[in-house]
């Protein structure tokens, strides 16, 4: 068993955001590259700091979440977090949000609770969120699924109830709730 050294460990978590970030400079698995449908940063200079950054608030999200569950009706201060960085990276956060949720290197229960976080925003585009409710649907997690179909539930989007109706839910509880959902979205 090999040793990761701090450095070590960094510098490959940095190489993975890049290529999450959409630029192909490395692998994610050996002969496997991680193509996303993202923008890519022209400058692999400027994409390492801005993925060292991304690293650093994601970091700080895990530790907020960790000290406090995020609960239904309080604020949180990992929403406080997100929200800085949609407003201070713009579509570069959307990119780096999609790299997270898509990434099989993510503990589910945190990809579910920063689905859960962005529910409770409202970033960036219309296609953008129902690309992320769609996202979180195909997720193989229950939990995922469960969070995804409370971003459709919170942001109301057209695009959602048409996703949420072609969904064919295994799980008989979010099948429930799914069918609920789309009945309160769809009388409005």
């Amino acid at each position: 068993m090999r040793k990761k050294y701090k450095n070590q460990a960094a510098e490959e978590a940095a190489a993975e955001v890049l290529v999450v970030s959409g630029q192909e400079w490395g692998p994610t698995m050996p002969g496997k590259l991680l193509e996303l449908p993202i923008k890519a940063t022209p400058d692999p200079a400027v994409a390492l700091i801005v993925g060292n950054e991304f690293l650093q608030i994601e970091n700080q999200i895990k530790a907020a979440l960790e000290s406090a569950p995020l609960e239904d009706g309080y604020s949180h201060f990992a929403e406080t977090l997100l929200e800085k960085a949609i407003r201070g990276y713009d579509d570069r956060a959307g990119d780096w949000l999609v790299g997270v949720l898509s990434s099989s290197h993510q503990n589910n229960g945190f990809k579910a609770e920063l689905l859960r976080l962005l529910s409770r925003l409202n970033p960036f585009t219309s296609t953008w969120r129902v690309g992320v409710i769609r996202l979180g649907l195909s997720s193989l997690s229950v939990e995922i699924r469960d969070a995804a179909v409370q971003a459709a539930e919170s942001w109301e989007e057209a695009g959602a109830i048409q996703l949420l109706q072609a969904h064919k839910e295994p799980c008989d509880w979010l099948a429930d709730y799914i069918s609920r959902v789309i009945r309160d979205l769809t009388k409005q």
